[in-house]
């Protein structure tokens, strides 16, 4: 499971290697609980109590001292960016590309061939200090060929 995180990792350690626990408590981004010993679940749906609580023989979760989240994820406020108003997009529409701006879902696109309109592209690059890509017959423009800027100028 190379890459995966969840926000809660519950991790049953009894029978696991070195190298799977310490897989499974890097797992986790936010709270890690770590059992020795497996414990039941009960499969009746209609308890009033849906929450798991460990049978008697199961100890309180153990989080060991040097087990800590890998990433621990900020609270972050939401940014509105009014695209109709880019800089780049005029910037580029005023030399004349054909521009399709399908931010904030995706990418400023400018369509057309690398070898016709990569004079211009390198003047915006150089203008605003921004970088992009060239993608030939790119889904997102109908499969054409077409410059793509991740920016939020």
């Amino acid at each position: 499971m190379e890459g995966l995180e969840f926000q809660c990792v519950v991790a049953v350690t009894g029978n696991m290697s070195t190298n799977e626990k310490y897989i499974s408590y890097t797992r986790a981004l936010d709270n890690l609980y770590v059992f020795d010993k497996a414990f039941d679940v009960p499969k009746d749906d209609t308890s009033e109590n849906q929450g798991v609580e460990p049978s008697e023989e199961i100890k309180e979760p153990v989080v060991g001292k040097d087990v800590k989240p890998k990433h621990k994820r900020e609270k972050s406020t939401v940014q509105v960016v009014d695209y109709s108003q880019s800089e780049v997009a005029a910037y580029l529409r005023d030399m004349g590309l054909e521009v399709k701006d399908m931010r904030p879902k995706g990418y400023l696109w400018v369509i057309g061939d690398r070898d016709k309109i990569g004079c211009d592209i390198d003047k915006a690059v150089t203008h605003f200090g921004i970088s992009c890509n060239y993608a030939p017959n790119a889904k997102a423009i109908g499969f054409r060929n077409g410059f793509y800027f991740n920016t939020k100028k």
